[in-house]
């Protein structure tokens, strides 16, 4: 067995044994991953910081098209989306889905409808008026037969 080389990523550690004739190539690119923590980065060098994270990919979408029907946090009435990769880059959330073009406007009745416990409590009333877009349509049909 050769020389062994050791290196730290973040908290990953990195090893190769030297014995090998091609671990130069090895070795420049562990250097590549290493950070001195030490050194002090300015705009004149900020560029030679090495990123932890690469080849983003970046998209656009409305956000009734990465929408869904709960919200994103247990007790607000923040918008929940998609976890799928896929349904984000395509703009493929349950509103699209369901109702396809017309989406943006379902979503818009959805969410300025929504209530949470508190807003429901506030109102007096047990619970909100509906959980998820199963509910939110049977709350709908039940205006149409009150009329």
């Amino acid at each position: 067995m050769g020389q062994f080389y050791f290196g730290r990523v973040g908290q990953n550690s990195i090893g190769i044994d030297t014995y090998h004739e091609d671990v130069a190539d090895y070795r420049l690119e562990i250097d590549s991953y290493l950070v001195d923590e030490l050194e002090s980065y300015n705009l004149d060098n900020f560029e030679s910081i090495v990123s932890v994270a690469r080849n983003f990919e970046f998209f656009v979408q409305e956000k009734w098209r990465l929408a869904v029907d709960r919200p994103g946090s247990g007790n607000t009435k923040n918008i929940g989306s998609e976890t799928l990769i896929r349904r984000l880059l395509n703009g493929e959330g349950l509103f699209f889905r369901e109702y396809g073009a017309n989406g943006e406007a379902e979503f818009d009745k959805y969410w300025m409808q929504y209530q949470t416990k508190d807003m429901a409590r506030a109102l007096e009333q047990d619970e909100p008026i509906y959980r998820n877009l199963h509910t939110f349509r049977q709350w709908l049909a039940s205006l149409q037969n009150n009329k």
